[in-house]
């Protein structure tokens, strides 16, 4: 371990320089940096944007052996790791999108120090050949991203990551570091205590965006106020966001049809097209995202100027991790929320709608079990292809309860859900040797399921990545023929075949257990309820609220100094733009 700050500063620079491009350092980051090489336990609280990976990254690189990093956010691990990737640095991600053969290959690089950086979902931790795994492998630093997550008075409490603290009995030495956007007083000791952090050193930047103004509107005329905003902007660049994905697209074409270049984005539409849309927007062709809360994890955009929530946002945490996304360049920016009368009723019983009762659940439960036809004592590990709307459809059951339901089984581990980049498709043998010898299937089936036994290593083992190609070419038949035989094995039973595809997919954790059996931690769903209720109402007092808003949100987290603005549309009245006089006035000026 390096003992000397100006040999760690020079490092660290050197590194930043490298595979950053950047001269300095962001406030703060270094002071972590050299936090995290002298051996001592770090909690870094950045607002969105503040440039928290930065922290635990460089470190990675000069720490002699593996940095383990933990985050939820299943969907951008890849992205994350091809980002590294590209600046030269070894790193890889495990998750449940990969097949037993790629996290075989990882950890085996991960062993033999190929890797420097391995990216993890709590729920990884669960797996007992995992936690083995690990054991086997020196590890200098644990990175927990999202440590928000670690409380249950966080925003998006995972109960996954309470394993986290275990890990202090399988690398007493590695250094923590635990990071986050958001954290009241309250989480920021729940991370230190059920991440079993050692004396941590806290590193807060302050909740203040000086750059950027905050405004609630009041108004019966959303969509009216909506185009003005925009219209009063010389360039335009925003992200409006709505909780509702049919809203969402509604938005998207009335604001085209007045002359914007505008993309819509949520979890409906396929990853691809999502990708395409959030490049678009990333270089310039197109002016607007409408997008629901799904949109901007990640996304470092630096001239986004104006962020616009249509709706009411569920809680402070997400309202300040979405309107950072706006003014990253430190030039000056707007954050907007436009209310109507009916919007605190709606927010209210939507915030009830996140909590279907336990027998609703249990019904969820046993129907996901039933659509993929697994049967008792069966089912962990497996890996489904999923849409809610296919199922809801098939099931009789209501789309936005299911939505939730299935969100309370993610938090009692039964399963977890994911968007599923596109990947080739993956075939595992299920029956024996004997069976495929003593088959009696028709010629082109039997020939197509000895060659996969002759042709792939270790598939009557686990799942393997296939190519049609190749298959077809040893059988000499067509691609197409060796598609439809596959889909023929798997529907007998001989083989579980996952053609190449992508979108959102869904990972039993444990095997399905009979209905009597079901059960979900019902204190933690009550405690999760009730802070979600506080939450919201904590939100709603800052709409009605006359003082100054950046004061009421440092507040909020625990930074008692008080302040005005002179920015915000209570510090400068003049500012505002929630009237109706203002909105008349546009209209009459002809915009």
């Amino acid at each position: 371990m390096v003992n000397s700050i100006e040999h760690i500063e020079n490092q660290a620079t050197t590194h930043l320089k490298e595979h950053w491009g950047y001269d300095d350092f962001r406030p703060l980051q270094l002071e972590v940096i050299t936090q995290i090489l002298k051996s001592k336990d770090t909690i870094v609280l950045f607002p969105t944007g503040g440039g928290k990976s930065i922290t635990f990254q460089i470190p990675a690189l000069i720490l002699p052996n593996l940095s383990l990093v933990i985050t939820p956010l299943i969907a951008l691990m890849d992205d994350q790791v091809k980002n590294l990737r590209d600046k030269g640095i070894k790193a890889e991600a495990i998750h449940s999108g990969k097949s037993f053969k790629e996290v075989e290959r990882i950890i085996e690089n991960c062993r033999w120090g190929g890797i420097k950086m391995l990216y993890i979902s709590p729920e990884r931790l669960g797996n007992e050949r995992f936690q083995d795994q690990l054991r086997q492998i020196d590890i200098s630093m644990v990175a927990i991203d999202e440590a928000h997550c670690i409380s249950q008075w966080g925003h998006d409490f995972r109960p996954a990551y309470l394993r986290i603290g275990e890990l202090s009995e399988i690398w007493p030495s590695a250094v923590k570091i635990a990071l986050t956007a958001t954290a009241t007083p309250n989480v920021i000791s729940d991370i230190e205590k059920y991440g079993c952090l050692n004396k941590p050193e806290v590193f807060k930047k302050s909740f203040k965006r000086e750059n950027i103004s905050l405004h609630v509107h009041h108004t019966q005329r959303k969509y009216e106020l909506i185009k003005k905003l925009l219209l009063k902007m010389d360039d335009v660049n925003a992200i409006v966001y709505i909780r509702s994905r049919r809203e969402v697209q509604n938005l998207s074409i009335l604001l085209s049809e007045i002359g914007f270049k505008t993309g819509y984005y949520h979890a409906g539409i396929s990853f691809a097209e999502r990708q395409k849309v959030q490049n678009q927007f990333m270089n310039g062709e197109l002016q607007i995202i409408c997008a629901t809360n799904a949109f901007g994890m990640g996304l470092d955009k630096g001239n986004v100027r104006q962020v616009i929530h249509f709706d009411v946002p569920p809680s402070l945490e997400e309202y300040v991790q979405e309107f950072g996304r706006a003014g990253r360049d430190g030039l000056l920016s707007e954050a907007h929320i436009i209310v109507n009368d009916g919007d605190k009723a709606y927010a209210i019983r939507k915030n009830l709608e996140k909590f279907p009762s336990f027998e609703f659940c249990k019904k969820v439960y046993s129907s996901l079990y039933n659509f993929y036809r697994i049967p008792i004592e069966s089912g962990e590990g497996e890996v489904r292809p999923f849409e809610i709307k296919k199922f809801c459809l098939k099931t009789k059951l209501p789309i936005p309860q299911v939505y939730y339901a299935i969100q309370i089984l993610n938090k009692n581990e039964y399963i977890d859900t994911f968007d599923q980049k596109k990947r080739r498709s993956t075939v595992r043998i299920t029956c024996s040797t004997t069976q495929i010898r003593e088959n009696q299937l028709p010629n082109l089936e039997g020939d197509v399921l000895s060659s996969l036994a002759r042709i792939y290593e270790g598939i009557l083992d686990y799942s393997v990545e296939i190519n049609l190609k190749s298959i077809a070419h040893f059988c000499d038949i067509s691609v197409k023929e060796v598609s439809e035989t596959l889909s023929n094995l798997n529907s007998q039973g001989w083989i579980s075949y996952y053609k190449e595809e992508e979108g959102e997919r869904i990972y039993f954790l444990k095997n399905r257990l009979p209905k009597d059996l079901f059960h979900i931690n019902k204190r933690l769903q009550k405690s999760i309820s009730d802070n979600s209720k506080n939450m919201l109402q904590s939100m709603l007092q800052y709409l009605e609220s006359d003082d100054c808003r950046p004061s009421i949100i440092s507040n909020y987290f625990g930074e008692t100094d008080q302040f005005l603005c002179r920015i915000c549309d209570n510090c400068n009245p003049k500012e505002r733009f929630d009237d109706e006089s203002f909105i008349q006035n546009q209209l009459e000026e002809g915009l």
